[in-house]
């Protein structure tokens, strides 16, 4: 109870000294300082600058609502112009081009599309032998490899494309350690004196930056489509170089087995050859036939030797072809041939009407129209370089003498900065590189046009080639049955003598002949059969 009315009478007391001291120090400010005519007290001025004050803040709340106001229109300004692209638009190069449904040549029996584009369509020719030359050639062809590996490094370059669009995050740390005189000063009752000495100093520092550049006029979002479609394109054409290296490996395998059968063929020729030659000496020795008929026999005998020659060459040149697609060192493959049996495999059949649907997954047509769009982004980030690039910097630095304080937030310094950069004169070579882009793109139109008319052309060709292949064949096959049966008509007829042996051996000579002119269309068959099924393109390669 004391204390409680101790307590009031101390706050009287303190408020009636607080209030006389401030009237008499009004009072004295008052007597010092003259008013002019319409000027404020001191104390009114003071009042007034607290008012001033509270409006300041008010200002100031007001101020902070506009800019948050404007950064985000500024937000939006941004985010708007980010989404546009100042790539041209999108045609269709081949909107006047009649593309017909199927195409014009016609070809006997009919299966589904499928089987034409199927993933791994020569297992159809039921060949383990040729499965397995194929599988070999895939794994290990050198060429292959390349192509796989220019397709890494494209994806490596889109990715380095992409990482221009995101920001960049760098961090420096600096040490230094410094020793030399430092002047001291002291005060003294004689004055001032002043002394040296040697000190250590050390300061450490770490400085953390941001940059990201805003991509306003959408520099950097056309040019990563542009290296997005270039990848794209460079798998597609990964897909062409495979469809070439196995239709090649498929083309040298059976060529390969029609090579030991001509080989086959020549040594029959050379022994008939020869055994014609040895009795043409005989009958020139008797005086039966004269010198011109011995002259000629060893002429046949000797054309055959080097025919035979030749056939083993081709032989050995074909072997080496085919180990090189296998990524081996040339050597010859243990095979041998016969003339009796028919190497020709049993392939499917084509369709009636081929779908030229087909070639939108050719791969050079896919390759063509990914450089189409990569074309025409880039001329969206070549007008977009006229304009100005914006960057925001942001970074934090901290500075101290001491490490343990390295990290105080008395150390800290924070920056942010806005930064636009525009290049005024360079002597025309952003115009320069704008019309090269459009140039560019221009070219990649007409090229695929060019592309899609030649894909065309090739099916066309490749259906014409096997239409005709396939009539040569079966003329091929039905006269080396016609030989066949003639030189056995002929053997009985020498058996029971109706004829000479030089007639039988003509007759042998003939179906030999029909026998290497039948190997030759079967070759010419598998030919132009796989250059349909590279010329269709598909799904070759997952």
């Amino acid at each position: 109870m004391k204390r409680s009315i101790f307590k009031s009478i101390k706050d009287r007391e303190r408020k009636k000294f607080t209030t006389e001291n401030t009237e008499s120090t009004e009072k004295k400010i008052t007597t010092l300082t003259p008013l002019r005519k319409g000027r404020k007290s001191p104390l009114e001025r003071s009042t007034a600058s607290a008012g001033r004050c509270v409006l300041t803040d008010f200002n100031k709340q007001k101020t902070n609502h506009f800019l948050n106001q404007n950064y985000l229109i500024l937000l939006l300004f941004i985010l708007l112009f980010s989404a546009c692209s100042m790539a041209p638009r999108k045609i269709n190069p081949i909107k006047n081009i009649k593309i017909p449904e199927n195409y014009n040549n016609d070809i006997s029996s009919l299966i589904d599309k499928e089987d034409i584009s199927a993933t791994r369509w020569w297992e159809n020719f039921n060949d383990d032998a040729l499965n397995k030359t194929v599988d070999k050639v895939i794994e290990n062809n050198l060429d292959l490899k390349l192509a796989v590996l220019r397709v890494e490094s494209m994806e490596s370059q889109f990715k380095i494309v992409r990482g221009s669009r995101l920001p960049a995050i760098s961090t420096t740390g600096n040490y230094s350690k410094s020793e030399g005189p430092v002047t001291e000063m002291e005060f003294s009752q004689s004055g001032m004196e002043t002394s040296q000495s040697i000190q250590e100093t050390e300061m450490y520092s770490l400085r953390t930056g941001l940059r990201f550049e805003l991509d306003i006029w959408g520099k950097l979002r056309s040019n990563h489509k542009s290296a997005v479609e270039t990848f794209k394109a460079s798998k597609a054409d990964l897909r062409t170089v495979y469809i070439g290296i196995i239709s090649q490996a498929i083309i040298l395998h059976y060529d390969i087995e029609a090579q030991l059968r001509e080989v086959e063929i020549s040594k029959k020729n050379l022994a008939s050859a020869k055994y014609n030659y040895e009795i043409s000496q005989k009958k020139y020795k008797m005086g039966i036939v004269p010198k011109t008929s011995l002259e000629m026999s060893k002429q046949a005998h000797n054309n055959f030797i080097s025919k035979l020659e030749r056939d083993k060459q081709l032989l050995d040149m074909k072997n080496n072809q085919l180990s090189i697609l296998m990524g081996e060192y040339p050597e010859n493959f243990e095979k041998t041939g016969s003339i009796e049996n028919n190497f020709l495999p049993e392939m499917i059949k084509i369709p009636v009407h081929i779908p030229s649907t087909l070639l939108k997954t050719r791969s050079d047509i896919v390759s063509s129209a990914h450089n189409l769009e990569a074309a025409r982004q880039q001329v969206g980030a070549a007008f977009a370089a006229f304009f100005p690039s914006i960057s925001i910097t942001a970074a934090a630095n901290f500075a101290s003498l001491s490490f343990d304080d390295l990290f105080n937030e008395l150390s800290l310094t924070k920056t942010i900065a806005g930064e636009a950069t525009e290049v005024i004169f360079a002597g025309g070579s952003k115009v320069a590189s704008y019309k090269l882009k459009k140039v560019q793109y221009e070219q990649a139109v007409l090229n695929y046009k060019k592309t899609v008319l030649n894909a065309f052309q090739d099916v066309e060709d490749a259906l014409k080639n096997l239409e005709f292949a396939k009539i040569n064949q079966k003329a091929a096959e039905g006269n080396m049955i016609s030989a066949k049966s003639v030189f056995k008509i002929s053997d009985q007829k020498y058996k029971f003598g109706v004829i000479n042996y030089s007639q039988l051996l003509d007759s042998e000579r003939n179906m030999l002949s029909m026998l290497s002119a039948s190997n030759s269309a079967d070759k010419a068959l598998i030919a132009a059969r796989v250059q349909l099924h590279s010329a269709l393109g598909g799904e070759w390669i997952k």
